[in-house]
């Protein structure tokens, strides 16, 4: 019986390439882009993003001279989930310090951070660890802080603080809270907001 030969590929060229011309590469997409975080699929050179989050990850050893050499370049060595993880303990520690004190006014990107939390864990999305954290310290799950204010929502109405939510998303991605009436990516939350506003007016 007749067997298949395994076919062979040849190996590319960025597999060929030596560590020098991949840092030289690195050297050259800073110098356009001003950071060394170069995107996993970076189109432009298939094999750089790969190479840095190798780097990275500790999959290519690294000499003393290249890590000085890159360090130069101020590159970063923090993976993108290790960083993720540090701002969310920087967040996290300040909110264990200043729960007790924190406005909107005062502690804007802070006040965000929390109802991030909230909006997560409401959406069943918030990691265990994190909660974890959160509720050794106490964490309030259902205050809002409105402005000078704190008031509690009754027990959790879910219909509004799903909308509630809907609404911070907007928040954070637009920098204000003025929802279009007609607002096409979703068409319940400009009606909500017109809702709440007359309601607060009366």
């Amino acid at each position: 019986m007749a067997t298949c030969a395994r076919k062979s590929y040849p190996e590319t060229r960025i597999s060929q390439r030596s560590w020098d011309e991949r840092f030289q590469a690195l050297v050259n997409y800073k110098e356009k882009h001003g950071d060394c975080n170069v995107p996993i699929r970076y189109s432009l050179d298939t094999g750089l993003g790969l190479f840095v989050s190798k780097i990275k990850n500790g999959n290519i050893e690294v000499t003393v001279d290249q890590r000085a050499r890159l360090s130069a370049l101020d590159f970063e060595w923090e993976t993108g989930a290790q960083k993720r993880e540090r701002m969310w303990m920087v967040m996290f520690v300040q909110y264990r310090d200043n729960c007790n004190t924190m406005t909107w006014k005062t502690h804007r990107k802070l006040y965000g951070w929390v109802t991030h939390q909230r909006s997560l864990k409401f959406k069943g999305r918030l990691m265990t660890d994190r909660e974890q954290k959160l509720n050794s310290i106490g964490f309030d799950w259902e205050t809002i802080l409105n402005n000078n204010t704190n008031f509690v929502m009754p027990g959790f109405d879910k219909q509004w603080l799903a909308m509630y939510y809907i609404l911070v998303d907007f928040y954070n991605e637009n920098d204000h809270a003025m929802v279009p009436y007609f607002y096409e990516r979703n068409k319940s939350l400009g009606p909500w907001v017109r809702t709440q506003r007359d309601k607060f007016k009366n």
